[in-house]
């Protein structure tokens, strides 16, 4: 027969997961699993609350006038020749990519005037424009490739690995390519989701990035199309449109914004995949491709298009032009704290179920007063419970120092690893104790936390007692 003490270290040390009111079979007799005194133990993004003091605070990386750019210049759209452009209105851009090879941009022409109806998807084609004019005020047409039996209209556009230029449209399921010189189409391949929006190429990693309508997904595919990683970022940017691969910077910059609302460009580091800053564009309603370099930011905008209804964008928004901004030299250190519901990037957790992701950033303050924190009431009793938790770093690598605790007990600080591990905080709590992950400066041993942690977690439980049995999901109220 096992002991009672041996069941415990095998519950620990290879723990099972049971609905509530499950038992176990120990020597011929049923002994019920300890109550899971957390509800919603598995839904941080959901039903656990952020919150912070002194240099922390419970902000995401959102816009804010600090971080609203104001439009430099901008250059409207010529009428060009059988573009579907209404007089004087400009052809309406649907994408802007930079040609180093051709000092070139080339916008993509939706190929019709407004979106209300006007003349019908019958004029899409990609504009070629001399990079040094345009930057300099005067969009002089190079160069023109009908699109016109491979599209109805057009959306991402990017220069892929083999030098070609790779179109998507967001009402089709497939990508074509084209040769930026002749201008003949090359080949055509099957989109691993329907309807591409966004798509881009980068140069470091030899992949792409791509976004699709109606989807709240960013999506990394290898070079012949197949998904290799996915975030949700409904809960961050919403849905992303547009891309620019930052080679400099190592970034991957994405537009985002409702028509008729002021827009926004998102920077994204493809290493840490998190989002690290974000800019408000004060002149751009209708984002549709975007193009950094240095501090110069420059954005394709179709405010005309969708000046008619359903978006009606006001004046002075609503003009098909190229506007250009300036970044900061530096850019703004930001203060991000999100909990990211049902995270892909790394699998699923110990229990077969996908983890939630916490970022929690407390700033730069070191004091105990300076904190962030993620945390939930449970149903405990003001008297000896323990709190555990599986956590393990984002990546798979790197090592973070975090605080949790039972309030209001006294933090205890865990070294998390890039192995899933379970963490145990054992305290007398006061009744309806919250449960806490925490970053806090100046306090606990091994020492302060880390300033900024990114953690993968899952399967919170708080039970009566000195110990941590097998856990017990309780996975709604």
């Amino acid at each position: 027969m096992v002991s009672i003490s041996q069941r415990l270290t095998r519950a620990l040390a290879a723990p099972v997961t049971m609905p509530p009111g499950a038992t176990e079979s120990l020597g011929g007799a049923s002994i019920p699993l300890a109550a899971n005194l957390m509800s919603w133990c598995e839904d941080f993004a959901g039903h656990w609350t952020l919150g912070g003091g002194g240099t922390g605070n419970n902000t995401s990386p959102i816009p804010s006038p600090t971080n609203t750019l104001t439009q430099v210049s901008a250059v409207q759209t010529p009428d060009g020749t059988g573009l579907g452009a209404d007089t004087g209105k400009g052809f309406t851009p649907t994408a802007l990519r930079y040609d180093a090879g051709r000092s070139s941009f080339w916008v993509g022409c939706l190929g019709w005037n407004l979106d209300s109806g006007g003349n019908g998807q019958t004029n899409t084609a990609l504009v070629e424009f001399d990079a040094a004019t345009l930057q300099g005020g005067t969009a002089t047409i190079k160069s023109t490739i009908s699109l016109v039996g491979y599209h109805v209209g057009i959306q991402g556009v990017c220069i892929n690995g083999a030098g070609y230029l790779l179109t998507a449209n967001n009402s089709e399921n497939f990508y074509n390519t084209w040769d930026r010189a002749t201008g003949a189409h090359v080949a055509q391949y099957a989109s691993p989701k329907p309807q591409p929006n966004g798509i881009e190429w980068d140069t470091s990693r030899n992949c792409y990035w791509a976004s699709f309508n109606g989807d709240t997904n960013l999506y990394q595919l290898d070079s012949s199309f197949n998904i290799i990683y996915t975030i949700s970022v409904a809960s961050q940017t919403g849905a992303i449109d547009h891309f620019h691969y930052d080679a400099a910077r190592d970034i991957l910059w994405c537009s985002t914004g409702a028509n008729a609302s002021f827009d926004t460009v998102w920077s994204f580091d493809p290493v840490a995949k998190r989002f690290v800053n974000c800019f408000t564009l004060d002149h751009s309603q209708a984002i549709e491709g975007l193009y950094v370099s240095g501090t110069t930011l420059m954005v394709a905008n179709d405010g005309y298009f969708h000046s008619a209804p359903p978006a009606n964008v006001p004046a002075p928004y609503n003009v098909n032009n190229i506007q250009t901004y300036t970044l900061p030299g530096t850019m703004p250190a930001q203060i991000y704290q999100k909990a990211i519901s049902q995270y892909q990037g790394g699998g699923v957790g110990p229990f077969g179920r996908y983890p939630d992701r916490v970022i929690l950033n407390r700033g730069a303050g070191n004091t105990s007063a300076d904190f962030i924190s993620l945390s939930r009431p449970s149903d405990a009793a003001a008297v000896q419970n323990t709190f555990s938790i599986y956590m393990r770093s984002t990546d798979g690598v790197s090592s973070y120092n975090v605080g949790i605790r039972l309030l209001n007990g006294t933090q205890q600080n865990k070294t998390v690893t890039g192995a899933w591990t379970r963490f145990l905080f054992t305290g007398t709590a006061l009744a309806l104790a919250q449960a806490q992950i925490v970053t806090r400066g100046a306090t606990g041993t091994p020492g302060t936390n880390d300033n900024m942690v990114d953690l993968l977690v899952t399967a919170a439980m708080v039970q009566t007692g000195a110990a941590a049995t097998a856990y017990n999901a309780r996975l709604g109220a």
